[in-house]
């Protein structure tokens, strides 16, 4: 069956939440910039923090919602042109801050906080994570509290990041570690929204 594609001025209203003008949603800020595409199921919204989105979002919630969720007083910002895929939770309780052209893989998780004390001479560790422009966050990967990742990496599938990560490179494993450099020239992006997509078009047509 295939998905729905809400891209006419009535379901752009609708499932955009508010997106297009930056209506405060509920409890939730939120803000965005142009045309947000969402195929299958609507984000969920939760939190009462703000939640920041640039141009030409895509989120494909085809089997599984996907969650962003900004706490009182956190931010969750997300760049230009980014693919969020299906089952993808993002969480901030301080602040996430995401680049452009980044792209998210099924199940990928980024959380600012480890929510709970490990033990009781542990404080809850609680650190902004930053995605840098055009990483790729493969399937299942669980990015941890105080994380940067540089621009052009990749990390690969059920990895779980839990300290900084230099540009260009790839990632792999538990907890992850370089495996790579990758061949990033300037200017290259894996996928290009705006250029590579024919929803755009769509989008165009129902103005």
């Amino acid at each position: 069956m295939p998905h729905k594609l809400y891209d006419t001025a009535r379901a752009a209203s609708e499932t955009a939440f508010g997106l297009l003008r930056g209506r405060v949603v509920g409890a939730i800020g939120v803000s965005a910039g142009k045309r947000p595409i969402f195929l299958g199921s609507r984000p969920r919204l939760l939190g009462s923090g703000d939640i920041r989105v640039g141009d030409y979002l895509l989120v494909s919630g085809a089997t599984q919602r996907v969650t962003l969720c900004a706490e009182a007083g956190a931010v969750l910002e997300i760049g230009d042109c980014c693919f969020i895929n299906q089952g993808v939770t993002l969480s901030a309780r301080e602040r996430i801050t995401i680049g452009h052209n980044v792209m998210f893989g099924d199940g990928a998780t980024l959380l600012d906080t480890d929510f709970h004390q490990v033990d009781a001479s542990a404080p809850i560790k609680t650190r902004p994570i930053v995605i840098g422009d055009n990483v790729w966050i493969s399937r299942d990967v669980l990015v941890g509290p105080g994380v940067t990742i540089g621009a052009g990496s990749v990390v690969a599938a059920a990895s779980v990041v839990t300290r900084d990560v230099p540009a260009g490179v790839l990632v792999a494993g538990s907890p992850a570690r370089v495996i790579r450099e990758l061949d990033v020239p300037a200017g290259w992006v894996r996928q290009d929204v705006t250029r590579n997509k024919p929803l755009l078009s769509s989008l165009k047509r129902s103005r």
